[in-house]
């Protein structure tokens, strides 16, 4: 089940100025407003697929940049980790975002989150870390690849290069 999300439309004002954001600590900020929110849980507890990916235009895992991302607003992020956490202990759960024009694998405890941007912007080659992510960032032009195989209960999430070489992969093993 593909699950997309508006992480822009009802979203609270960013704190700090554009490519320098800081936490918005504010208990009435939102990215995904109530309503979605509330379909967001539905759609997650009542689901019965076995895989769940999440589309986000903003990176949910990444805390270790300047830019538009979930950690700025640290109350969201938090319950948006848990409400995963809650449906990962019977299902695989995968999140594809963008908007970084490049590229990066992240994992925490409970999900793998894959951010594949950009075919047609690339960015500076300056070095980015982040405790969650796997291998490093590729700032050159690439695409995501989320290559499912239930039969042998494996999904791999790729990064590659414009020219389809890859730069980046991981494997998921399938709940069942």
């Amino acid at each position: 089940e593909i699950i997309g999300l508006d992480t822009r439309y009802f979203r609270s004002k960013l704190n700090g100025k554009k490519n320098a954001y800081k936490p918005n600590m504010d208990p009435g900020a939102t990215i995904l407003g109530e309503t979605q929110w509330n379909w967001l849980e539905s759609s997650i507890s009542n689901s019965k697929a076995e895989i769940l990916i999440i589309l986000s235009s903003i990176q949910i895992l990444a805390t270790d940049h300047p830019y538009e991302k979930w950690a700025n607003f640290p109350l969201e992020r938090a319950k948006l980790l848990n409400l995963i956490s809650s449906a990962s202990s019977n299902k695989t759960i995968v999140v594809a975002s963008g908007d970084r024009h490049r590229a990066g694998i992240y994992q925490n405890k409970d999900f793998v989150e894959i951010t594949a941007s950009s075919l047609n912007k690339p960015t500076s080659k300056n070095k980015e870390n982040d405790p969650l992510l796997i291998g490093k960032i590729f700032p050159e032009k690439n695409f995501g690849l989320l290559d499912i195989k239930p039969e042998e209960n494996k999904i791999t999430v790729s990064i590659l290069d414009q020219n389809g070489i890859e730069l980046n992969s991981k494997i998921i093993n399938i709940l069942r």
